[in-house]
């Protein structure tokens, strides 16, 4: 049976820890591309959808193993949400909203 990413999004939504807006932007660390899935699980990859070391990400919140972010393409402005490792993720002590 194929994992429903949909649902697992949704529950996540609904059930994961927030990420208060003033510490939410985060940066990607470790090696290699950090890969984007559309649920908190790696039965979830957004194929071909991936961001390099070093860019950074706002984060909104943590569920299991999992990050939900969104990241803003400094060239192109288009904007990318999805999930990714938290493992691959820090937080770098600035937010988007006040303290």
């Amino acid at each position: 049976m194929a994992m429903d990413c949909t649902a697992l999004d949704n529950q996540a939504n609904e059930k994961g820890i927030r990420i208060p807006e003033s510490n939410a932007v985060m940066v990607t660390i470790g090696t290699g591309r950090v890969q984007f899935y559309s649920g908190p699980s790696e039965n979830c990859t957004m194929k071909g959808v991936f961001i390099l070391p070093r860019e950074q990400l706002t984060a909104y919140e943590t569920y299991g193993d999992f990050t939900a972010v969104m990241y803003m393409n400094p060239k192109t402005g288009e904007d990318t949400e999805g999930w990714v490792k938290s493992s691959r993720v820090t937080f770098t002590g600035y937010g988007i909203g006040p303290n």
